[in-house]
């Protein structure tokens, strides 16, 4: 049986997904499943070329911002996903313009989705 939790976090990615094409992105895959039982939730290029892996944080109510579930140990697990996978895949990335880690926060209220892109969450 699914999970509340994992419900409104499908939707979130899913959501976060349509955002990104709307914009001008390319989504590869989502839901990459790595050997150690972690997830990089969406890899994408975006429009100048750029291999970016986005971490999708969804959060419903008015009580927590989704850049809060963002801790370090967190952006620590997204950095190790993201040199794993590029290091096991170095083909998929454009030599002049790299990778980078982003995170697409969204909040749901009433079936609305409010979002926030931040770019490199990591430098």
């Amino acid at each position: 049986m699914r999970t509340i939790r994992k419900n409104i976090g499908d939707r979130g990615e899913l959501f976060a997904q349509n955002f990104l094409k709307q914009n001008g992105w390319k989504i590869l895959k989502t839901n990459i499943r790595l050997p150690w039982n972690d997830e990089i939730d969406i890899l994408a290029r975006d429009p100048e070329g750029v291999l970016v892996f986005v971490e999708v944080k969804t959060v419903t109510g008015n009580f927590l911002n989704p850049e809060e579930q963002m801790t370090r140990e967190k952006i620590k697990k997204c950095i190790r996903a993201a040199t794993w996978y590029a290091n096991q895949f170095p083909e998929i990335i454009c030599e002049q313009c790299g990778w980078r880690i982003d995170c697409v926060a969204l909040k749901e209220n009433n079936g609305n989705f409010l979002i926030h892109h931040h770019k490199q969450i990591v430098s």
